[in-house]
């Protein structure tokens, strides 16, 4: 086995290893439980920016109208975020 294919095999495992974890250890925060969590995030920030964020709410439609739960945000896979750097400068789309 070539060093890039080992590489490569070890970089697949560590990935999955990461995925499995984040899914059965990941907890989802509030808004207020977020910026108390992590304090680089206010209030304010996540009105105007949240939305940058990985985040997850639950919809019902009942035929006629649509209810909505608030934003949740995965703690776990912020926090591998911020570790990583992927959330040191954030573009955002320009629609």
């Amino acid at each position: 086995m070539d060093r890039m294919l080992k590489k490569e095999i070890m970089l697949t495992v560590k990935a999955a290893v990461q995925q499995a974890m984040e899914a059965t250890e990941e907890r989802y925060l509030c808004a207020e439980e977020l910026v108390k969590e992590f304090q680089m995030f206010t209030l304010d920030w996540l009105k105007n920016y949240g939305h940058l964020l990985p985040r997850e709410r639950i919809s019902v439609t009942n035929g006629t109208s649509t209810r909505c739960s608030r934003w949740a945000y995965p703690a776990t896979k912020i926090r591998r975020m911020i570790a990583s750097g992927d959330l040191r400068e954030i573009q955002e789309k320009q629609s």
